[in-house]
């Protein structure tokens, strides 16, 4: 059985941290765990977090920046993978853990589809179909979809020196890396 951990960061998201953190913790899958760190919440966020407390790892201070936080929650994560979920997003259902630790064996990444959803209406399905990551289509990987071995983040975290784009930075620099085993598959596991 794989070990996965799964992050989330959040700071002052009141009002969706509820609902990611059940979908997490309602998993049928028991080999993971599950990393929030919070940037300092004032509005509720923490108080909500804490009553979980028990069931995750919780950690609560000032970082930089999303990837600081990131960074962090990776630090702490003890998973042979380890995938993101930001606060407001769901699994699609229960057995999605199940489900994906089936594929995460002997690849380095793996990444899936996910679903946007604006109204309990979808009104995009990311579902872009890679056969191999190149630095022609790395972009086209939805970051939250990805599974990553954590022997990878031992090379490289991400950057703090990109604001909004370090995601961006890290594929690409997972596209250039050719001894990496890549493989996508076709399910869709997130809501967004």
């Amino acid at each position: 059985m794989v070990k996965i951990s799964i992050i989330t960061v959040v700071k002052n998201d009141v009002n969706n941290i509820g609902k990611t953190i059940k979908s997490v913790l309602s998993q049928n899958y028991k080999d993971y765990e599950y990393i929030i760190i919070d940037g300092n919440s004032v509005d509720g966020t923490s108080g909500i977090i804490e009553k979980y407390q028990k069931k995750l790892i919780y950690i609560k201070g000032k970082d930089k920046s999303i990837y600081d936080a990131l960074n962090k929650g990776i630090k702490f994560a003890r998973g042979n993978y380890i995938g993101i979920i930001h606060s407001g997003d769901t699994y699609k259902n229960k057995h999605i853990l199940y489900s994906i630790s089936k594929d995460l064996v002997s690849e380095d990444l793996v990444s899936y589809n996910m679903d946007y959803i604006k109204k309990n209406k979808i009104i995009r399905k990311w579902n872009l179909k890679l056969k191999k990551l190149t630095q022609f289509n790395f972009f086209y990987v939805a970051h939250p979809t990805l599974f990553i071995k954590r022997a990878i983040f031992k090379r490289r975290k991400y950057s703090l020196k990109y604001k909004i784009a370090s995601d961006t930075d890290f594929l690409c620099y997972l596209s250039k890396k050719s001894n990496l085993k890549y493989k996508y598959c076709n399910k869709t596991i997130m809501k967004c």
